[in-house]
């Protein structure tokens, strides 16, 4: 069975929630150990990477978006710190 048609349909749900949870939690768990931009950039990572794995075309095109999500983060990383 498919994860976008048929009867299973509670991943998604559970991947909304799991999203609204981390960008809520981020600032807090990752206090003094990782940069909040670098935590943020992993939950985006992690959640292309679930939406991937859901509709699975044999191919893992997150890696496109989230090479450019860890681009755009260091790009900013190295611009902050010359400014």
């Amino acid at each position: 069975m498919h994860a976008i048609g048929g009867g299973i349909w509670f991943h998604w749900i559970a991947l909304v929630a799991a999203t609204a949870f981390g960008i809520y939690a981020t600032p807090t768990l990752s206090a003094g150990r990782v940069p909040v931009l670098v935590a943020y950039l992993l939950l985006g990572i992690a959640v292309l990477a679930m939406l991937d794995l859901f509709t699975w075309s044999r191919t893992p095109w997150f890696l496109w978006p989230g090479g450019a999500l860890v681009f755009s983060g260091l790009l900013y990383l190295v611009l902050r710190r010359d400014a």
